[in-house]
């Protein structure tokens, strides 16, 4: 029982309507029913406006902490550290997501309690090459987590490679709690109408994904194996929804394959491969297809496969490090080998499979699209055992283990 109502500031980047963002805000959300929380952040928009949250979905005080005037890097972050040094001399708790925030809020020293998210894996970011893991692992990292009073991870897989470059004292501050979400409201938000050309698609061999269109979400590699899909069925047809600094990269690589795509909001019929572009709660759209893809290099605890459970879509993806698993298996077992999956196996909640990035596991994914998406007996409705799972990860459930934190380090 909460006794005690604290100060929570929360902060991060950026508002933009990626899954941390929208953890961040859920969470916030969450704990305001308990507690008095305000958000900072770098900046009010995420590279384009149209991909950042608007006004009216905010409901928590915004505090912004770059001014334009600051326009050099040194500058910038000087003036981020004054600002947020005054906002935690307020605060009792401060919750930060993402790399640029964590390293921020541990490094100014008060009495308020620090609390920093870790979201992905670093050694299996795609993003990384070695010297800049080093850095992390050997510098960024120790020192986020010294100067912080507990350091959140959002899996047990993620915990566990964390706890393998941090000091001995350090470890004991990593605890897990993975995302939640509001399962009720996610269900109903995927049956919400969608526009009509789209849904008449339904009934056809359909594949969908979506995420940013960016090099560790694995689009580049489930292209060319859904090109082969396409070979063997014609009027199948993959879905990517999101936008992101590969458009052009897949765009061409659709032509280098001989797809027929379509990026126009035309031509769906007639087209293998549609870019959908950025849509507002994807999940609605997935009803629509067969299959849901997840095809990532690397996840934390992915949003996608939790409202593609929403929405009851059979999920095919990636048994990469480390969230998958966690979300589709009722006990992961193994949580301290990365990809250890070199065939489609099927668990509690749907597929697991080999990394896409690999080519000697392309006809194994093959085989697997194409055996769901000729099976006319497939039954894609089995929605009370997909809904058990999002259940089970209801804010309800998991917020409670954020309000036992809280109240331990207030």
């Amino acid at each position: 029982m909460i006794q005690n109502r604290y100060k929570i500031l929360m902060l991060i980047p950026e508002l933009g309507y990626g899954g941390a963002e929208k953890s961040f805000l859920r969470l916030g959300n969450f704990l305001s029913a308990y507690h008095n929380v305000q958000i900072a952040v770098f900046k009010r928009h995420y590279a384009k406006g149209d991909y950042t949250q608007s006004d009216d979905e905010l409901t928590l005080p915004l505090t912004i902490l770059d001014n334009e005037e600051h326009i050099g890097r040194f500058s910038r972050w000087k003036n981020r550290w004054k600002k947020l040094r005054e906002l935690k001399k307020e605060s009792d708790v401060t919750i930060s997501f993402l790399t640029g925030a964590n390293i921020l809020n541990a490094s100014i020293h008060s009495k308020c309690k620090t609390v920093v998210s870790m979201r992905g894996s670093r050694r299996f970011d795609p993003h990384f090459s070695f010297l800049k893991r080093l850095l992390y692992e050997l510098i960024l990292d120790p020192f986020t987590f010294m100067f912080s009073d507990k350091i959140i991870s959002v899996s047990e897989g993620l915990t566990h490679e964390l706890r393998r470059y941090v000091p001995s004292r350090t470890k004991q501050k990593i605890q897990t709690i993975e995302v939640f979400v509001n399962a009720q409201e996610l269900i109903s938000l995927a049956n919400s109408p969608i526009e009509n050309d789209i849904a008449n698609l339904k009934g056809q061999p359909i594949v969908i994904g979506a995420g940013r269109l960016s090099p560790e979400k694995g689009f580049q590699y489930l292209i060319p194996v859904f090109s082969k899909v396409y070979n063997r069925i014609p009027n199948s047809k993959l879905i990517l929804i999101g936008d992101g600094p590969q458009y052009q990269d897949l765009i061409k690589l659709c032509e280098r394959l001989k797809l027929p795509y379509t990026n126009n909001n035309t031509n769906y019929e007639s087209s293998a491969v549609i870019f959908l572009g950025y849509r507002k709660d994807p999940l609605r759209y997935f009803h629509v297809a067969k299959i849901f893809v997840l095809s990532s290099l690397t996840e934390g605890f992915p949003n996608g496969i939790i409202e593609a459970l929403a929405a009851g879509t059979y999920v095919v993806s990636t048994d990469c490090p480390w969230g998958p698993r966690s979300v589709l298996c009722n006990e992961p077992k193994d949580i301290k080998t990365p990809y250890p999956t070199t065939m489609a196996k099927e668990v509690d909640y749907g597929v697991l499979m080999p990394r896409i990035d690999d080519e000697k596991f392309n006809s194994i994914w093959v085989d697997k699209l194409n055996s769901v998406l000729l099976n006319t007996k497939f039954d894609n409705n089995d929605r009370e055992v997909r809904h058990k799972r999002v259940y089970e990860l209801d804010m309800e459930h998991i917020g409670k283990k954020w309000l036992k934190l809280i109240d331990e380090l207030c």
